[in-house]
């Protein structure tokens, strides 16, 4: 089950992980990888998120001015990029590939930053017909 948070889903999201509900805020999100009918969410904290979902069901939930998908099974925090080249990626000392189809849309979300600050706001979300969540 993955559903906005009933308290503020302007910063977080409710996931069920196991059989505990546990609440995470957008800003503690690193990035958020697929794996066939799971999702596994890395945390800032280094801890991870096993929740049985669709990414897609996962990206119609976060806010498009901070989280980008880059491969069709992965979806990045972009303020917690710490390097781009040769299209890999390293977050959280982690190397993420970036598929050919998102490399110039990270280019552009990267040199041109939200003017907006963490908390995310959920309304915010895109409309590419690329998957620029």
């Amino acid at each position: 089950m993955l559903t906005p948070s009933n308290s503020n889903s302007a910063t977080g999201l409710t996931l069920v992980d196991g059989k505990t509900r546990r609440r995470i805020s957008f800003t503690d999100i690193l990035f958020i990888q697929s794996e066939h009918i799971y999702v596994r969410l890395f945390l800032r904290d280094g801890s991870k998120v096993l929740h049985r979902g669709a990414l897609r069901d996962l990206v119609r939930q976060l806010p498009a001015r901070f989280f980008l998908q880059i491969h069709r099974s992965y979806i990045i925090n972009l303020h917690a990029v710490s390097k781009y080249r040769g299209g890999v990626l390293t977050i959280g000392g982690e190397a993420i590939p970036v598929s050919r189809t998102y490399r110039k849309i990270l280019r552009e979300a990267l040199n041109n930053p939200p003017q907006v600050t963490i908390p995310y706001h959920a309304s915010d979300r895109g409309g590419s017909s690329l998957r620029a969540i």
